[in-house]
């Protein structure tokens, strides 16, 4: 009866630290998809600063021919 005990225990045990280990992964994955939408606002940022910088770049912009 005794090691039963420790197997209830141990089993016990295995499942809080599961329970743990999901709830950082629920977190973590919360955090990645965040960081996704960010990147992706960043680099929509990025591409509109460099159309911008060409445009200026450019001999004749805002003149009229």
């Amino acid at each position: 009866m005794v090691e039963r005990s420790k197997a209830e225990k141990a089993i016990v045990e295995l499942e809080s630290k599961y329970a743990h280990y999901e709830c950082d992964l629920e977190a973590i994955t919360l955090e990645n998809e965040g960081l996704k939408k960010e990147r992706a606002a960043f680099m929509a940022r990025v591409e509109e600063l460099e159309e911008e910088n060409y445009l200026l770049a450019k001999p004749d912009y805002g003149l009229s021919s």
